[in-house]
């Protein structure tokens, strides 16, 4: 049931940013406050009525601070997950198992998929 509570949590915090974009994207000052933070961002919310979104943490853990950056013709940004906690065997069969994916992937739609989906859920993924 608190996984279900979570999954629920991320997606809503999931909204709450994509409003975000969408904002940031049709007003270029809320785009520079967005990227800027601090002050200039808190005045730009309260000003549009926004607020920046929850995201669950564990029990006792420190607030998520977010940092948002825009992507330009020059600079691409990466966002590299939090690493799974996972044995050494549970990636290597993942890894492989994407790998087995990818390369079905390129001569027909893959079969894999669902399976992979599967041990994703399984492992936390």
């Amino acid at each position: 049931m608190a996984e279900k509570n979570m999954e629920a949590k991320e997606l809503e915090s999931s909204k709450a940013i994509a409003l975000l974009i969408a904002t940031a994207w049709a007003d270029d000052d809320f785009m520079e406050a967005l990227t800027e933070g601090g002050d200039k961002l808190h005045k730009a919310l309260k000003a549009r009525n926004l607020k920046l979104p929850r995201f669950p943490v564990a029990p006792r853990a420190k607030p998520v601070k977010l940092t948002f950056v825009q992507n330009t013709a020059e600079q691409r940004y990466i966002v590299i997950p939090i690493k799974p906690k996972l044995s050494d065997d549970d990636m290597s069969l993942l890894v492989k198992c994407r790998q087995l994916d990818a390369c079905c992937t390129d001569c027909a739609p893959s079969k894999l998929t669902p399976i992979i989906n599967n041990i994703k859920k399984v492992l936390g993924l």
